[in-house]
C-alpha cells in the first residue's frame, strides 16, 4: 500500500494535478459511457461522483456474487456491493491502466441479459 501511495505521489508530482484530474475525469466517463452502452444503470448523481468509483446497478436476473467472483478471479477487479445494492467498480486510472484493459476483457466475456 505505500508503494501504491508513493507511486502516485510520484505521477502527480510528475504530471500535475491538472492533467491528474482531467485523466481521471476521462476515464470515468468512458467508464460510464460504456456501461450505459452495455444497457446497464449506473449509480447515482453522476455530478456528484468520484471518478475512480462507480455504482452500477445489478440487472433483473442476475446473479450479483458470481458476477463479482467472476470479474475478481478472471480479470482481478474488485466489486463490492453498497447497502442499497449496487456493485462499485474500482476503474482504471488512464484508458490503458491494467484495470481498464482488464475491465474491458471482462465486457467483452459477458453476455447480458
Amino acid at each position: 500500500m505505500l508503494y501504491a501511495a508513493r507511486e502516485c505521489a510520484r505521477i502527480v508530482l510528475q504530471e500535475g494535478l491538472q492533467p491528474t484530474f482531467a485523466r481521471h475525469q476521462l476515464a470515468s466517463d468512458a467508464m460510464v459511457a460504456g456501461l450505459e452502452a452495455m444497457g446497464l444503470t449506473v449509480f447515482g448523481d453522476q455530478d456528484h461522483k468520484m471518478p475512480n468509483v462507480t455504482g452500477v446497478y445489478i440487472p433483473d436476473g442476475v446473479e450479483s456474487e458470481s458476477i463479482r467472483s467472476s470479474m475478481l478471479d478472471d480479470f482481478g477487479i474488485e466489486a463490492r456491493s453498497g447497502a442499497s445494492g449496487p456493485w462499485a467498480i474500482i476503474a482504471g486510472s488512464t484508458t490503458s491502466s491494467p484495470v481498464s484493459t482488464r475491465w474491458r476483457r471482462y465486457c467483452a466475456s459477458m453476455a447480458w441479459p
